[in-house]
């Protein structure tokens, strides 16, 4: 039965392997489920396969069923919560039976809350001063200089058709070519086959 476990699992039938070696050993069924790693939810289901036979095969007293839950309960490192194996458990089992495992589950759920928040705030607080950027950059702004030449050919950035005619009190008609002006002050004129970019 062991041999038809593990062919179950090299076929990626992972449900029937779990379900076959609940018949020889939990905690070879524990193994099989440990094996599941691409498939959170798959994972999930089958551990909740091994916690209820677990549960429903103990013959203990009350007391010592629920240690015995919460005990393999650590053994699937966080997969399942109290509230996953709660509904396995008789109707008549008192609430207070299980206090301690719901304190501490509520107290992840909290933590996990609080990390939520703190998620939110920063990105809230992200967006703001995405906003302030955008805003910042709307009212941004270059002065050329009239006598400012293009980084890479040289040329006067304000030439209005090849002629540099750009003086105090003048106002150009011509066609002036387009230009782009970065930050750093640096300035470069387009041409017909796009901007020039030969520079560091």
């Amino acid at each position: 039965m062991r041999g038809c476990v593990h062919i179950y699992n090299m076929m990626a039938m992972h449900e029937e392997a779990v379900a076959l070696a609940l018949q020889i050993d939990p905690e070879l069924a524990m193994a099989e489920a440990d094996k599941v790693e691409d498939d959170e939810d798959l994972r999930k289901k089958l551990w909740l396969m091994v916690a209820k036979h677990v549960i429903e095969q103990e013959k203990g007293t009350k007391g010592e069923n629920i240690r015995k839950a919460i005990a393999f309960l650590k053994e699937t490192y966080g997969l399942l919560k109290i509230e996953d194996i709660l509904p396995f458990f008789p109707d008549f089992a008192l609430i207070d039976d299980f206090k301690e495992a719901i304190c501490s589950s509520l107290d992840d759920y909290n933590k996990q809350i609080e990390q939520l928040k703190q998620e939110m705030n920063d990105a809230t607080h992200g967006a703001d001063n995405i906003r302030n950027d955008i805003s910042a950059l709307a009212q941004r702004y270059v002065v050329v200089d009239r006598d400012e030449d293009c980084g890479v050919r040289r040329r006067k950035i304000l030439a209005i058709d090849g002629d540099y005619r750009m003086a105090s009190g003048y106002t150009a008609v011509g066609t002036m070519a387009p230009f782009y002006v970065f930050p750093c002050g640096h300035a470069y004129q387009c041409i017909s086959s796009g901007i020039h970019t030969g520079f560091a």
